[in-house]
């Protein structure tokens, strides 16, 4: 629960971009043993569509799998301008967690923590690019 600055250290400024609102969503899921607890595993997606439903900008991690959260650009920018499947999805997720080396504990084994998080990433990302797919109204 501590930050990785010095005693001298003072964070001044941060910059997150903001995303098209339009055809936009997210999704994060977590799983732990009991409310409040750090998570055995979580999963974070943000997408942007384009007005024909192609990938404008994608962006997706995992937490718990590792000492840090974990992000994937590699896998994602790849299928920017593409169309995404429901199975495509699938796929992406589990590509995503191979690329994990995750460390069994008193809560879960590694195997275990990884088919959490594929499960958790899958619905991460089909959840944000349904309600990207949502027009507005």
């Amino acid at each position: 629960m501590w930050t990785s600055l010095n005693p001298q250290e003072c964070l001044t400024h941060i910059h997150w971009p903001i995303w098209n609102k339009q055809f936009f969503g997210s999704r994060f899921l977590e799983t732990s043993i009991r409310h409040g607890d750090f998570a055995m595993a979580s999963a974070a997606a943000q997408i942007n569509l384009n007005p024909d439903g192609t990938i404008q900008q994608l962006s997706f991690g995992v937490g718990g799998m590792g000492a840090t959260p974990i992000a994937f650009p590699s896998l994602s920018h790849p299928l920017i301008g593409k169309h995404l499947s429901s199975e495509a999805m699938h796929e992406l997720a589990n590509q995503a967690i191979l690329l994990t080396e995750p460390t069994s504990d008193l809560h879960a084994s590694a195997s275990y923590r990884m088919n959490l998080a594929r499960t958790l990433l899958s619905r991460a990302l089909l959840g944000a690019f349904e309600q990207a797919q949502q027009r507005p109204q």
